[in-house]
């Protein structure tokens, strides 16, 4: 019990130094150049570093869980061939990355774009550090020991906050990129520091036969990877189009988004994802198709009220966390507003987590291969054309539609692993309040005062209390067994 009350408060100081990281980064950079030279540059690494090392382990996991009497050798041949590949990765975008920067930003004027090259080489390091960062992590996972993964959550971010607050007024632009990786080898050393005693040594034998019995599902989820960044560059794309500090905006935006996201998936894989796991490595499709569908529901509902919560509430908001140092009152007004159609992909983007899980559970990655590959070019052409017509909402816009398309397609694959009646109407009756609470503050931001929107949050927390409690009864059932579940396992660590 004492373990999971420690967990329970590092998962929340990690929640608080993720929007100090944030308002930090505001209050020095704002909606500036630099921010967006930053993000172009930096997102080749974030993709590479969260994508890649989850497509790894989702790949290997199951390897090491046949031969868990070989485990920590296993791991070991497993970290040492993670150490070769982000090195070389990194390495590699050190030298080359500039043409890639080139390609995704070429509507930079020339003062962003070289910043955006210069960028390459500061934060190609953390493609090793922080890519090491989240199998170290499922590592110490694997043996029970979770406090200072966790810990290394809280220092990532109060590491980036220390370094700017010394170096961002010396060194300017160069101390984002040296905040994060000095902060990722912190997180990656205190993270390391959990596997002592586990007699894990470097091994490079045997590393072939490893990844040989994940070939299969390695290859379609490298797959997976490559579009998931095309993804992403079509967006840069896009917004490099737009005037300076567009893009630094729409950063801000997302990152206000991510924290329902990540509390509302992270509950559900507290619970529903190992089911998942089990039920189909023994076959049972009906527990699957139980279990998936029960974790499409609550996060649907999860996702829907917050999305509604953030719409109503955007403005004050960002203004909370941003508003201050050279995050001035325009930048505050593009972030709320780019939050609102962002804020609508909140209970689609946990969906596509939840549907990804189970597509690789039951050994079905095409589904998230053939649907990516659907969508792309029709956000291309969608985002343009919006882009053209209503600026950075527009491609946000886009962004959201595509993203339905991509759920909707995934969806339809895995009808035959999920209860879609009971999905649907679920999906059905929780979008009317959502969407009904984006176009009213569409419309009418101008006038929401700052007691009317905190009584139209409440009442619209009401109204899905009372959806959920008079027309999908199952869901209710289905939440209270979440939260009662998460609270026994966290007892139980």
């Amino acid at each position: 019990a004492r373990s999971g009350l420690i967990v329970m408060f590092l998962n929340g100081a990690a929640i608080v130094a993720a929007f100090a990281r944030e308002a930090t980064i505001a209050y020095y950079y704002g909606a500036s150049a630099e921010l967006d030279a930053f993000s172009v540059a930096f997102s080749f690494v974030r993709t590479v570093t969260e994508v890649m090392p989850l497509t790894l382990g989702l790949a290997i996991i199951p390897v090491l869980a046949q031969q868990r009497e070989k485990s920590t050798e296993y791991i070991g041949i497993m970290a040492t061939w993670l150490l070769l590949l982000f090195g070389t990765l990194s390495v590699g975008y050190a030298f080359a990355g500039r043409y890639l920067v080139r390609l995704v930003s070429s509507g930079f004027e020339e003062h962003r774009a070289a910043l955006a090259e210069r960028f390459v080489w500061l934060v190609a390091p953390v493609i090793l550090v922080r890519g090491l960062l989240i199998p170290t992590k499922a590592f110490g996972n694997f043996f029970q020991r979770f406090t200072l993964a966790e810990l290394a959550r809280v220092l990532a971010s109060g590491g980036i906050v220390l370094t700017l607050v010394l170096l961002a007024q010396r060194w300017k632009g160069d101390a984002l990129p040296i905040a994060f990786v000095v902060s990722s080898a912190v997180a990656l050393i205190v993270t390391s520091a959990a596997l002592r005693g586990t007699r894990i040594r470097p091994r490079i034998k045997g590393g072939f036969a490893v990844f040989r019995q994940s070939a299969p599902l390695l290859g379609a989820l490298a797959a997976f990877f490559v579009l998931l960044y095309a993804r992403q560059a079509i967006n840069l794309f896009l917004f490099s189009q737009l005037e300076e500090g567009v893009l630094s905006s729409a950063r801000y935006a997302a990152s206000v988004i991510s924290v329902p996201i990540a509390l509302v998936g992270g509950a559900i894989a507290t619970v529903i994802f190992p089911e998942i796991a089990v039920a189909a490595a023994d076959g049972n499709k009906v527990r699957v198709q139980d279990v998936a569908t029960r974790a499409v529901t609550l996060g649907f509902l999860g996702g829907a009220v917050a999305a509604t919560l953030l719409c109503l509430l955007n403005l004050p908001i960002v203004r909370l966390l941003f508003q201050r140092g050279r995050f001035g009152a325009e930048a505050a007004q593009l972030t709320s507003l780019l939050v609102v159609p962002f804020a609508v992909s909140i209970p689609l983007g946990i969906i596509w987590g939840i549907l990804q899980r189970v597509g690789i559970s039951v050994g079905r990655t095409w589904w998230l291969v053939a649907s990516i590959s659907v969508s792309l070019p029709l956000q291309a052409v969608l985002g343009w054309v919006l882009m053209r017509a209503f600026g950075a909402l527009g491609i946000v816009t886009a962004h959201t539609i595509c993203l339905a398309v991509t759920v909707s397609i995934v969806l339809w694959a895995s009808r035959r692993w999920l209860g879609m009646k009971k999905a649907l109407l679920c999906m059905a009756m929780l979008s009317c309040p959502m969407l009904v609470g984006a176009f009213f503050v569409g419309i009418w931001r101008s006038h929401l005062g700052f007691f009317l929107r905190i009584a139209l949050a409440a009442a619209a927390v009401i109204l899905y209390i009372g959806i959920v409690r008079l027309f999908l009864r199952s869901v209710w059932k289905d939440l209270r067994y979440l939260l009662r579940s998460i609270r026994q396992r966290r007892n139980a660590r």
